[in-house]
């Protein structure tokens, strides 16, 4: 049995966050955002281990190396706190990364007693393959491409704002 229609997404593939939104109760869809956020969590940080071993690094050289990636110029600072470890185990992570050439440094535009981090694009690029099949993604897209679209923006909604959660709290954390 196929699953229920909103024709009020059929009528637009270009379905917007705003018209799901409304249309789901907010203690719902809060509880539903809690509940990927906590399976997705378990299940990245299983994924995290299995690839940073793969690759011959340790789980907080690996996760360094996504902070960095994402928050390109962050400090060292801003990524020891993230990392929860002490000055000295992050002076000795960040010597691994840039002896490995995973990393490079560069003065912080804005503080030139900062130093920003920076990831190597050539050297991280298998770090940060996809594991979802491609196939699989493409034929969800084709049996239902406008619920496709309503997941899609949900989780680039979420995105952004963890996203803009995190940067905030690297600010206000550094005050």
């Amino acid at each position: 049995m196929s699953a229920p229609t909103r024709p009020h997404l059929a009528r637009s593939k270009s379905a917007d966050m705003e018209t799901v939104e409304q249309d789901i109760a907010p203690d719902i869809l809060l509880e539903l955002t809690q509940l990927l956020n906590q399976h997705f969590t378990v299940r990245q940080e299983a994924g995290r281990s299995r690839l940073a071993q793969q690759v011959g690094l340790s789980l907080n050289e690996y996760r360094a190396l996504e902070f960095i990636q994402e928050f390109q110029g962050i400090s060292a600072r801003q990524l020891a706190q993230l990392l929860d470890i002490s000055n000295g185990g992050m002076h000795a992570l960040l010597k691994r990364l840039e002896s490995a050439n995973y990393i490079w440094k560069s003065p912080h535009p804005t503080d030139k007693r900062i130093v920003a981090l920076h990831p190597n694009p050539a050297r991280c690029a298998d770090l940060y393959k996809r594991s979802v099949k491609l196939e699989h993604l493409q034929h969800l897209i084709q049996e239902d491409p406008v619920r496709m679209l309503a997941v899609y923006d949900f989780l680039l909604n979420q995105i952004i704002q963890m996203r803009h959660t995190s940067q905030q709290w690297l600010v206000d954390k550094g005050r």
